[in-house]
C-alpha cells in the first residue's frame, strides 16, 4: 500500500501500489515529496486550473503566458 496526499485538501489515503501512479499523475503526491508547482503542470492541467479559478485564457496559447495569467 502507498500513502498519497491531496495537496488541496491535505487528505492522505492509502491505495494499492499499482494504482498510486494514477493518483500522482492527477496532482496527488506521496508524503515527503514536494508538491507540484505550476511550472511542472502540463498546458492541459494549467488550462483546467485556470478554468477552476475563473481565469480567462481566451487567445492565450503559450505555457509562459498561461503561467503569467495564473500567477
Amino acid at each position: 500500500m502507498a500513502a498519497i496526499t491531496n495537496p488541496r485538501t491535505g487528505l492522505t489515503v492509502h491505495v494499492p501500489d499499482d494504482v498510486a501512479d494514477s493518483y500522482t499523475g492527477r496532482g496527488w503526491s506521496r508524503p515527503g515529496t514536494p508538491a507540484p508547482t505550476l511550472e511542472t503542470l502540463t498546458i492541459r492541467e494549467l488550462r483546467a486550473l485556470a478554468d477552476q479559478r475563473g481565469v480567462d485564457l481566451t487567445g492565450v496559447r503559450r505555457k509562459t503566458d498561461i503561467l503569467s495569467r495564473l500567477s
